[in-house]
């Protein structure tokens, strides 16, 4: 069976004033995220996390290599509206509030709403609001919520799509401890659902938490991947590695 994200040699080369690792933020990274997976990608700021995910999902352009999706090169631009991605710091516009936002939202990708009543889309609305505690503000204009509030909304937005793959860049930024449980229960119940998520944090515990396997990476090359859903490491156990990982020498 396909992987659900398969990088190959991917590369992204930068010029100019830099440093040569700066130069190459990501070098020949090989990843592969299984399907029904939940994925880690674990690195310290900088380490090239971010703009791996933004060459799988288009946002920027690999400079060499190959991204492929549920099978597929990302030249086919169908994956796309089988993914959702929330950023580590998202915008919505000001004026909308939740409820217009994932009503909003039915109207760019009528495909995922195929079938539903409005009842149903209401009631779904409803339940993905509540989930991520902001029902009591969905009718609350966006230019009123603070960042992890709208960290929230992102989630909700996901929900509300039930998205086949779900990719996170450091989805806790901005998120109180509350929120960071919000976020760890969603992320189970794409689990349950048997679908796919794949999210980067430099937070070894919410790794540790939910993630079946995680890669870990160090000035854009793929250093390990573990499974952590055979080995069952404990928190101390995953944070032991990674620190000898980050304080080798090579690379």
């Amino acid at each position: 069976m396909n992987n659900a994200i398969e990088c190959i040699n991917l590369s992204k080369n930068y010029s100019g004033n830099l440093t040569e690792r700066e130069k190459d933020a990501v070098n020949r990274l090989n990843l592969a995220v299984a399907h029904n997976e939940v994925h880690g990608f674990l690195g310290h700021n900088g380490a090239g996390k971010t703009t791996t995910i933004k060459m799988i999902i288009k946002l920027i352009t690999p400079s060499d290599g190959t991204v492929k999706v549920f099978g597929k090169d990302i030249s086919d631009c169908d994956y796309l509206n089988k993914t959702a991605y929330v950023a580590e710091s998202v915008n919505f516009y000001q004026f909308l509030t939740p409820a217009e936002i994932l009503d909003y939202s039915t109207a760019l990708n009528p495909g995922s709403f195929s079938g539903l009543s409005r009842a149903d889309l209401e009631a779904k609305s409803r339940e993905s609001l509540e989930e991520t505690g902001l029902y009591r503000w969905k009718d609350t204009r966006i230019e009123k919520f603070s960042k992890g509030m709208r960290q929230r909304l992102a989630l909700a937005l996901c929900l509300f799509r039930e998205p086949d793959l779900l990719i996170l860049d450091e989805p806790g930024s901005g998120l109180d401890p509350d929120g960071i449980a919000t976020l760890l229960k969603i992320i189970e119940k794409f689990k349950k659902k048997s679908k796919t998520v794949f999210f980067s944090s430099h937070h070894i515990s919410e790794i540790e938490r939910v993630c079946d396997k995680v890669s870990i990476i160090k000035y854009g090359r793929l250093l390990e991947t573990i499974d952590l859903a055979s080995k069952r490491l404990s928190a101390a156990g995953l944070e032991e590695r990674y620190l000898q990982l980050m304080s080798a020498e090579a690379v």
